[in-house]
């Protein structure tokens, strides 16, 4: 599947979201806490709208993002699409 770039940005709005399984993303966020933030990572199925696998941590490593990738591939499989935001 090739996914199109304009201005930097992947276009996925063509990719078609109809069944389970077919495409999953991941987004962050933070939760302002006493001193700090602690970030949720959530991996999700588009058509399904679930989450697969999440995490919290009190870094912005990367390390918890894979953790949560890694855990929804090993209970669903590998997917062809996996669309994250870049920003």
């Amino acid at each position: 599947m090739i996914i199109r770039r304009h201005a930097g940005i992947f276009e996925t709005s063509h990719l078609s979201r109809e069944r389970e399984d077919q495409v999953w993303s991941s987004d962050i966020t933070f939760i302002p806490v006493g001193r700090g933030y602690l970030y949720l990572v959530a991996i999700m199925d588009w058509a399904a709208r679930t989450v697969l696998s999440w995490r919290v941590a009190n870094t912005m490593h990367g390390d918890f993002c894979v953790d949560a990738l890694n855990e929804a591939i090993g209970k669903y499989g590998p997917r062809k699409t996996m669309n994250t935001d870049t920003h």
